[in-house]
């Protein structure tokens, strides 16, 4: 999964996301800056998101 993320006074910002499905959470990070921390988010704020960004 990749794509813009945002933008700075330069233009978009591009990440790539690596994601990692447990039991309990998602796992998420940038895999291009691997010096960010990564966040989790319960799997069912991970499938509404998805949800979301495949109605978009």
């Amino acid at each position: 999964m990749s794509g813009s993320a945002g933008h700075t006074p330069t233009g978009p910002v591009q990440v790539q996301l690596q994601v990692a499905i447990t039991e309990q959470a998602v796992w998420v990070r940038d895999s291009k800056d691997v010096t960010r921390p990564y966040f989790t988010v319960g799997r069912d704020h991970w499938s509404r998101f998805v949800g979301f960004a495949t109605e978009v």
